[in-house]
């Protein structure tokens, strides 16, 4: 379980195969599942699901696991387009949102996204940005700014 940990470390943020961890651990998958299942328990990981608006779909991408309580799910397409949290509302995709170091121009997978769900809102938080920006439909906004609005 120890190197399971240590693996899924080097993994957060992308989608999770436990088909591939378990041949390079040479275990089950079922036991890798039941791990996963434990540290999800103890509150140490977060699996986030991908969203899609067909379920079954969405059910054959693979999950992504970080080490903290986002809430959200992630979003991303056949050929690669990936957002990194999108929020869904009663299954309406509500945020779109992106998040960056220092790159202010918008990801082409955000605007992509934006384009085919005019009703979410488009956000790409950036790290070192100063300012809040509009963009066309998208926001660029300072991360932490953005974030300490969500606590009010």
């Amino acid at each position: 379980m120890r190197v399971f940990f240590e693996l899924l470390r080097e993994r957060v943020g992308s989608p999770l195969s436990l088909a591939s961890l378990a041949r390079d651990l040479a275990v089950s998958p079922t036991t890798l599942r039941r791990y996963l299942e434990i540290l999800e328990a103890l509150v140490v990981v977060i699996v986030v699901p991908p969203w899609h608006r067909n379920i079954a779909r969405a059910l054959l991408q693979a999950p992504k696991v970080y080490f903290n309580d986002t809430g959200l799910h992630y979003i991303r397409t056949k050929d690669g387009a990936e957002v990194d949290f999108c929020l869904s509302v009663e299954g309406k995709l509500r945020l779109l949102l992106e998040c960056k170091l220092a790159d202010a121009m918008p990801l082409r997978a955000l605007q992509r996204f934006a384009t085919q769900f005019p009703e979410a809102e488009a956000v790409q938080l950036v790290r070192d940005s100063r300012q809040l920006e509009r963009r066309g439909t998208i926001t660029v906004a300072p991360a932490g700014a953005w974030l300490a609005e969500l606590a009010v």
